[in-house]
């Protein structure tokens, strides 16, 4: 549902559950149950990092700009407001996707080498795994 590297993390919440549920197989009446949700909210938690949720912030409202594109009706913008609004926006999507394909990318590196758990203790060697344990 959260994990950063997740297929399904494009989708918002709802249609997130349907997905999985759907490629898993499962009842999404019950899958949002209390401890569920204690254990998601747990893990979104433990694994993010401040830019991350930056970058989470940023996808979502980009969402919401394409859900607006998409149900813009020009019938009712009497005064085209919304419609030089749209335009404007559509002049400067280029610039945001590389903003927001650079900032995933920092996401990424930052990730990768964590070497700090969650909690502020440092990761011994042992629990490295090998290819990124440099004595080994």
């Amino acid at each position: 549902m959260v994990d950063f590297k997740s297929v399904y993390r494009g989708y918002e919440i709802k249609d997130k559950v349907e997905r999985i549920c759907k490629d898993l197989n499962l009842n999404s009446t019950n899958i949002l149950d209390a401890e569920i949700q204690l254990a998601i909210n747990k893990y979104m938690e433990i694994q993010q990092t401040p830019t991350m949720r930056l970058l989470m912030d940023m996808e979502s409202c980009l969402d919401k700009i394409g859900f607006t594109f998409r149900t813009y009706n020009p019938t009712t913008d009497t005064n085209a407001v919304k419609f030089k609004a749209l335009t404007t926006a559509m002049k400067s999507v280029d610039g945001i996707i590389k903003g927001l394909n650079a900032l995933k990318e920092t996401v990424e590196t930052e990730t990768a080498n964590i070497t700090r758990g969650k909690g502020g203790h440092r990761v011994g060697k042992r629990e490295l795994p090998k290819k990124r344990n440099s004595d080994e």
